[in-house]
């Protein structure tokens, strides 16, 4: 209860200015002043016991002188009786309790007090000492104080001669009522100066201690966030000026750093837009808002197609100065159509206006959302549409022309969802429902989209487990000269073969693999089996090159040059009847040790393919640095011939270029008489399709090989010691 009453005290003090700093100064200074106050009462009461005690010890010995003369006559006439009147009216009206008077010669004591007197005859041995000490000095006197009692002891004379002694004792009551006056006296005036000295203790301490108390309270606000403007004492020149300018200092230093550190927090460092944490606050906050009356708020979730070649091929450098490009793009897009864009540290999330506003913010990568509120879906669609077509314009990076498109999926508040998550998840889902259309393009968010993730969820755990119980094929696709159309080497291509689903095609979980990574293992299935059955065709004396894909995940790995020198030697098959593809984008990486890994493979003798050739942005002066002996048109270019003269132009360009550098061309997607015969006329040599073959099992492949004369055409005189040929 106590400690209770003391917290409120404190409390009470505190919310009136009074810190405990200044509590406990005023509460030492006041007892510094009580204990002087104190000290000075009891150094006066010492002083005034002794100003008494020699008051009544003079008191004393003149009363005792003044008997002695009024006693000298009637002892003169041999009697002490005759004196007893006389000293009696003394002892009753004086501060005199008793006295005696010796008469030595006589040996009779006269004692007389204040109620009666009586003579006695005897004689005390130490008042004989007394009285021989004392001699003949009238002047002599002693003084002994008893208990409450104030004894003098004085000689007396008649006619000049020392007869006795006189003793008076008097009492305390005078020096205690002198006592008492002095302590009361002292009380009330060290009273008065403490009941006057504590306001002026109170405004010293407040005056000295206000500065230390702002700083108090200053640093109080900075543990709450809160950075004030402080100035107070700033001015001094004595040690709270240091202090207080030294905390100012340190204020202005801590926010600047905290300033930096909210920059940090809620802004993404590539591109100055909000993070994905300002995002998804801001979203959080815009979800609890009601529906407004006339707009609809929405989420637009971006990723860029074509960003990962151009982050992989140019370098992250290029990658982020693009990445700012293209959020400064999506601002300009926002800005035409008339959109209010709320800035990365704006913590103003949904204004009381009826202005369409926006906020950008970058997720991480080449993902991008967009919050805005628009009138009606077909707003959100028409933003969209927007973004896609301000993208279809290049960007220019030192001296690269860039493109990159867009992929969009759209999410409505409170009818797609009512928090941060969903909201997000929703509208990833329906950006991911437009790359599955190819990208590019827009789409709006639905329930269906949920169900074919969860189908692409589950394809993707029994991916997992066919990699783990060898449902993943080799099926092989020829490619041939198209001179002749004999077979120059095959290419391994994976399928899957589900126990229930039959034959699942490649697009349904190649997309899946790459995206999860689990397409390094599936390279790696894929060759093992390649390797094998290129051993077993050599070893039937049917010998084919075989060529198989290593992406751009199983290339990052550190061993995937060794892996291949291993899978190659396990199978004793020569290294120059296999071939590895690897994409273009992948293959003109610098500074990843791709080029390294898959020169150390060339020298092996395996031969190194540019695959998709002529959909990456790769420099065609730097193709002469890759260790390439293939060069592989993709079938985008092969589809407009007959129907673009820059198709046409463009592959008759690779086609010159590659035969200066000394590199066979294999076109892909042939699949007409046309293609093939203007593939012919532009100078390729070689070509695979569908006008000669769909990939094949291993069973048909060896029947379509040993259907073509037996062998692969290309040159292998190298195998002549080992087969016939």
């Amino acid at each position: 209860m106590i400690r209770l009453s003391t917290k409120r005290v404190f409390r009470w003090l505190d919310e009136r200015g009074v810190g405990p700093l200044q509590l406990h100064a005023m509460t030492l200074l006041w007892a510094l002043l009580t204990c002087f106050v104190l000290i000075t009462v009891t150094t006066e009461i010492v002083f005034s016991n002794r100003s008494i005690e020699r008051e009544i010890t003079v008191q004393a010995i003149a009363t005792a002188r003044t008997i002695s003369a009024l006693a000298a006559d009637p002892l003169a006439s041999g009697s002490l009786v005759n004196a007893a009147p006389v000293i009696t009216t003394m002892v009753q009206f004086g501060d005199i309790e008793s006295i005696e008077i010796i008469d030595v010669m006589t040996a009779q004591t006269l004692l007389v007090d204040r109620s009666h007197f009586r003579l006695a005859k005897m004689l005390r041995d130490d008042d004989i000492e007394i009285f021989r000490t004392s001699g003949q000095s009238r002047l002599a006197s002693i003084v002994n104080q008893r208990e409450e009692r104030l004894e003098v002891v004085l000689p007396f004379f008649v006619q000049e001669e020392s007869r006795g002694l006189i003793r008076t004792i008097s009492t305390y009551e005078f020096p205690a009522l002198k006592r008492r006056e002095a302590i009361s006296r002292s009380a009330v005036i060290g009273g008065l100066f403490l009941c006057l000295a504590l306001p002026g203790v109170f405004f010293l301490m407040s005056t000295l201690l206000q500065p230390i108390r702002e700083l108090t309270n200053a640093a109080k606000d900075m543990t709450r966030g809160r950075l004030v403007n402080f100035s107070l004492g700033l001015k001094r020149q004595d040690e709270i000026g240091s202090l207080a300018r030294s905390f100012k200092r340190m204020t202005a230093h801590l926010a600047k750093s905290m300033a930096e550190q909210r920059r940090l927090a809620y802004v993404d460092p590539v591109t100055g837009l909000s993070n994905r944490e300002r995002m998804r606050r801001a979203i959080e906050k815009v979800a609890t808002v009601p529906p407004h009356k006339t707009y609809q708020r929405g989420l637009l979730f971006i990723d860029l197609d074509g960003f990962k070649q151009v982050n992989d091929m140019l370098g992250h450098d290029r990658g982020d100065r693009l990445l700012e490009a293209v959020g400064r793009r999506f601002e300009a897009v926002c800005t035409d159509l008339d959109y209010d864009l709320l800035n990365s540290l704006d913590s103003t999330y949904d204004r009381q206006t009826d202005r369409r506003i926006a906020r950008i913010g970058r997720l991480g990568g080449d993902e991008f959302v967009i919050m805005a509120r628009f009138e009606g879906l077909s707003g959100a669609e028409k933003l969209a549409q927007a973004i896609i077509t301000a993208l279809r314009d290049p960007f220019l990076i030192d001296g690269h022309r860039l493109e990159v498109g867009a992929s969009i999926g759209i999410a409505r508040f409170h009818e797609d969802g009512n928090d941060a998550s969903t909201l997000m998840r929703h509208a990833d889902l329906a950006m991911y429902e437009a790359k599955e259309k190819g990208g590019r393009t827009y789409c709006v968010y639905s329930s269906e989209m949920g169900q074919r993730m969860l189908d692409h969820l589950i394809l993707e755990m029994e991916l997992r487990r066919a990699i783990g119980n060898d449902e993943i094929e080799a099926f092989y696709m020829p490619k041939v000269y198209l001179d002749t159309q004999q077979i120059y080497g095959f290419e391994a291509l994976a399928r899957w073969r589900h126990p229930t689903k039959g034959l699942i095609p490649p697009d349904k979980f190649i997309p899946i693999a790459e995206r999860t990574g689990i397409i390094a293992d599936i390279d790696r299935i894929i060759l093992r089996k390649a390797v094998r059955q290129a051993k077993w065709w050599v070893d039937q004396g049917t010998p084919v090159p075989v060529a198989v894909n290593v992406s751009p995940i199983h290339l990052d790995r550190p061993d995937f040059a060794s892996h291949i020198e291993q899978v190659l030697s396990k199978n004793n098959l020569d290294g120059r009847l296999l071939e590895i593809e690897v994409t273009e984008t992948a293959a003109m990486r610098e500074g990843s040790g791709i080029f390294e890994g898959l020169a150390q493979l060339k020298s092996q003798g395996i031969r190194i393919a540019i695959d998709d050739f002529g959909t990456g942005y790769s420099n065609l002066a730097q193709l002469y640095k890759v260790p390439a002996n293939v060069i592989k048109i993709d079938g985008s270019l092969v589809r407009n011939l007959g129907k673009s003269e820059d198709a046409e132009l463009l592959i008759k360009t690779v086609v010159t270029l590659a035969d200066q550098l000394g590199l066979d061309i294999v076109a892909e997607g042939v699949d007409s008489e046309l293609k093939h015969d203007s593939l012919k006329r532009l100078g390729c040599r070689m070509g695979q399709g569908f006008l000669y073959s769909p990939p094949m099992p291993v069973a048909k492949a060896t029947d379509w090989l040993l259907a073509n004369n037996g062998r692969a055409s290309a040159d292998l005189s190298f195998l002549s010691h080992k087969i016939a040929i």
